[in-house]
This record gives C-alpha cells, structure tokens and sequence, in this order.
C-alpha cells in the first residue's frame, strides 16, 4: 500500500482515532495494517512501536471499529453504489458482449471463495469449520464483484461443514430477503456463475 492509499483510509477515520501519549493516529492505523498484511503478533508490534501487547490490542481495536463505521461502508456493500454506477463505471466490452447485456446493464460475478482459520478448541465450532474437501478449517463467503475485479460485497461468512456449496450460499441469498436479494429484485443486472 502507498501512502496515498494510507492517506486516503487516514482522512476517513483521522478526527475519531485521536493521538495519546504513548501513539499516534496514525501509528494505530499502521498497527493494524501490519497485523493484517504480516500476520505478526502484537507483542512484536509492540517492540516495532516501543508499545506493550495491551496498548497495541487497544490501538488495532480502536481502528478496526473506526474503519468499521466510517470508511468500509462507503467502499464496501450495496448501499456505495448503485447499479447505474457499477455499469457505467465497472463493465467491461467482454463482459457485455459474453453475457448479451445491455451496456447500461450491470454485469456482476459472484464466485465462493474461502477464509483459512485456526482450528478451534471448541468441538462445536471445530466441527462447522472443518472442509473435508479441502481437509482445513475454513469458512466461505461469497464475492460479489464486477467484471473489472471491483469487489462491491462479500456475502457471508458461511459455515464449511459440507450443506454450504455456491448453489446453497446463493438460494440463503436470494430467499431470505438479503441485502444482495433487494439490491437486485428489478432484474436490471446480470448475473455470472460458475457451476
């Protein structure tokens, strides 16, 4: 990431993660990009930005509930765009020409994709999360996207315990009155899939 980039997510959230003695606004931000990107523990965030574990746990939770509410919905799920926009904006020629859609009709792709997590010490869990396909614990959600790559929703996150294939994501999608389903309901979209 460039520091635009961090510039940009920064301005979203810079009046609400306030300075403290011991950090910056910036600095807790930078703690939880490295967290995600690097998957290092905070007791070594820590030592990078001369913090404890607990500051540094404060510092990415403050963050994470700032971005939360002020910078992923505008980036992130139906309510940021609307379909006019995402065919003006986010089609391509190929995706019109393959799916016979109209040039003012979106065209979106939706495709199940998987999230890795620990194996937990809770049978319960353990046991909803295992893949026996992919022999892992994981859980799935499903990508909403436009056919230029522009991520518009993840849809989920959705138990791996064998019912919950795309066919099974997708009908808990469009009978159960979801966002995506309301989103969707005048027809003025096309959908692509794989089997």
């Amino acid at each position: 990431m460039g520091k635009p980039a961090f510039d940009q997510i920064y301005g979203a959230i810079c009046d609400r993660v306030l300075d403290t003695r011991s950090r910056s606004g910036k600095n807790a931000l930078a703690m939880l990009l490295i967290k995600l990107r690097m998957d290092i523990s905070q007791t070594q965030i820590g030592v990078l930005f001369g913090l404890d574990q607990q500051r540094v746990s404060e510092a990415i939770d403050q963050v994470s509930l700032q971005l939360n509410q002020h910078f992923v919905p505008h980036y992130l799920g139906y309510q940021h765009i609307s379909k006019t926009d995402l065919a003006a904006q986010h089609s391509t020629v190929l995706s019109s020409v393959l799916t016979r859609s109209e040039r003012d009709q979106a065209v979106v792709i939706l495709d199940g994709t998987y999230f890795y997590v620990q194996k937990s010490s809770n049978f319960q869990l353990q046991k909803e999360t295992w893949s026996m396909q992919k022999d892992r614990n994981l859980v799935k959600g499903m990508v909403v996207c436009a056919p230029d790559g522009y991520i518009i929703e993840v849809e989920g996150l959705y138990k791996s315990d064998g019912h919950n294939n795309d066919a099974a994501i997708l009908n808990t999608m469009l009978n159960n009155r979801t966002a995506f389903d309301r989103f969707f309901a005048d027809g003025r979209a096309t959908l692509v899939l794989d089997r």
